[in-house]
């Protein structure tokens, strides 16, 4: 993964989380290959 697919995938989890987190955050779990950075960004926004 780019830096650019990274800040791009970071801005668009924050600008759908800031509309709706909770459904959000569920709809980007269950994305198979891209799980993983969901859940990371996810739990950084919640911590954040």
């Amino acid at each position: 993964m780019t830096t650019t697919a990274v800040v791009s995938a970071l801005r668009g989890a924050m600008t759908t989380a800031t509309s709706d987190p909770t459904r959000s955050y569920q709809r980007k779990v269950m994305v198979g290959p891209r799980r993983p950075i969901w859940v990371v960004v996810a739990t950084w926004q919640r911590v954040d």
